[in-house]
């Protein structure tokens, strides 16, 4: 996801409720008139809403048949919880949020998979290994190469998921199995 240009606005009240657009704020624009890149109905979105001391930083799904910001994932606030804003906070609405930012390879990187591994190991080292081709696969797609080579060393057994081969960023593919 890209950052938004300029999407400030304030919603139409204050307290716990989830944002509902009002107006654009102070050389803003509303999530309807952002239009590089597009608030897209039904994605993510990190916010940033405050009022004097009052703010909140979280993630929610955006309705544009609501015009509704959904105040779903509180990451920090002054509270420690949802805040319980005291008048209608300025809203700043887009960025990425944590799984949308890919790391950028410095050097090549081999994943491992064995039929021993599990899902929820790194993959980077052996006796570390993935459980699935599927899961190197995915971690894979969360990379941008910027040049390097990845390389999946998969162990001898019998792998029976099924698995889809991600487009990648920053690469030049090319597949190699070796017996």
């Amino acid at each position: 996801m890209a950052f938004l240009n300029r999407c400030i606005w304030t919603p139409a009240a204050g307290g716990l409720t989830d944002f509902v657009v009002n107006a654009p704020a102070q050389n803003g624009y509303t999530p309807a008139q952002c239009l590089a890149p597009p608030v897209i109905s039904g994605a993510s979105y990190r916010y940033f809403a405050s009022i004097g001391s009052q703010h909140e930083e979280g993630d929610g799904v955006y309705i544009a048949g609501t015009t509704t910001l959904a105040r779903s994932t509180i990451r920090n606030s002054s509270t420690g919880l949802k805040v319980n804003f005291s008048a209608a906070p300025a809203v700043t609405m887009g960025g990425p949020t944590a799984g949308d930012i890919r790391e950028t390879l410095s050097q090549d990187r081999t994943y491992y998979v064995a039929t021993t591994g599990s899902n929820s190991n790194t993959g980077l080292a052996s006796g570390a290994e993935f459980l699935t081709i599927a899961k190197a696969l995915d971690a894979v797609s969360k990379l941008d190469f910027n040049g390097f080579v990845i390389t999946i060393q998969i162990a001898d057994g019998t792998y029976s998921s099924e698995f889809i081969i991600p487009i990648c960023v920053g690469a030049n593919i090319g597949w190699r199995v070796d017996h």
